[in-house]
């Protein structure tokens, strides 16, 4: 019996952290889901110019990577997560928000992106 417990106890821990890892949010560079493919861990932000700064990193952790600026073409998101796109760096800016799988986004160009979680 003792040992059932710790198997079940087992399970349970590695079904909470599979459901973890696919809550998250996939970009590409590309219209669906081609060119180079990247994850925003869940409740990042990451600026896509060289002086992020917005407010936003106070509610995020925050993370710099020029080489997406204006290519985030297509998007997959997992479990309760949405991706949030600002448009430019200044805020206020256009927003989009985006969940599940979405091929083709509305605006090419990128400037900041959220993968809001909470």
């Amino acid at each position: 019996m003792k040992k059932l417990a710790l198997t079940v106890a087992a399970a349970s821990a590695l079904a909470m952290v599979s459901n973890a890892a696919y809550a998250q949010c996939m970009i590409y560079s590309q219209p669906n889901y081609q060119g180079a493919a990247g994850i925003i861990q869940p409740n990042d932000v990451v600026f896509f110019h060289s002086n992020g700064t917005s407010g936003l990193e106070k509610e995020y952790r925050a993370f710099n990577d020029p080489s997406w600026l204006n290519n985030l073409k297509s998007s997959k998101v997992a479990g309760s997560c949405k991706l949030i796109i600002y448009e430019d760096a200044k805020f206020p800016s256009t927003r989009s928000d985006y969940r599940g799988e979405t091929p083709k986004h509305k605006y090419d160009e990128a400037g900041v992106a959220v993968c809001d979680c909470k």
